[in-house]
């Protein structure tokens, strides 16, 4: 009984010291290399870095951050949106068309992990007219407004209004309309 003890002290002191050992071992480098294994790329204030699409940016692309925190909703007017409802510890998510009816958690939980950040294609000014597409509301009261031009670009509604084109965004929406099973006739 006594040596099992012994051994159990000298088990953790052997991982102690190899976890020690890794901490100090690290370097930027090296978690550099480990990020870039993953997928991920370095990020800054506006885009923390994760791939968009599961797919390196093409030359001029950059991350759009669609989920600045917690997204609460998105609407594409105020009948017809996708939304997390709170009964009391039970979350759920709700599509309303104009009918609500609850969504498999999991699957909106699955595209908002896909789709946080969006490959876009920035474009210098805004050169046609636009209409309101989607309101992204957070849990903290803001909102990201995105309108979609006749051309088929958007335009994002941040501190200072951001122009791009993005495939991505709209293939995400299509998926979106698909899980929450909206029908055509509301579009």
């Amino acid at each position: 009984m006594k040596s099992l003890f012994y051994l159990k002290i000298i088990v953790m002191v052997g991982m102690l010291i190899g976890i020690i050992y890794s901490i100090r071992s690290m370097n930027a480098g090296k978690v550099q290399t480990a990020f870039e294994a993953l997928g991920i790329q370095s990020g800054n204030h506006q885009n923390p870095g994760f791939q968009a699409a599961n797919r390196p940016l093409q030359p001029g692309e950059e991350n759009f951050n669609l989920c600045q925190t917690r997204v609460h909703a998105i609407a594409w007017s105020p009948e017809r949106k996708v939304e997390e409802e709170r009964d009391g510890l039970k979350l759920r998510w709700m599509a309303f068309d104009p009918q609500p009816r609850e969504l498999n958690y999991m699957a909106i939980e699955k595209w908002l992990s896909a789709h946080c950040q969006v490959a876009v294609m920035p474009i210098p000014s805004p050169t046609v007219g636009y209409r309101p597409l989607i309101t992204i509301q957070y849990i903290d009261g803001k909102d990201l407004k995105i309108e979609i031009g006749t051309d088929g670009t958007y335009l994002a509604q941040l501190e200072k209004p951001k122009v791009f084109s993005s495939q991505d965004l709209t293939d995400a929406l299509k998926e979106l309309e698909g899980i929450a099973q909206f029908s055509r006739s509301a579009r």
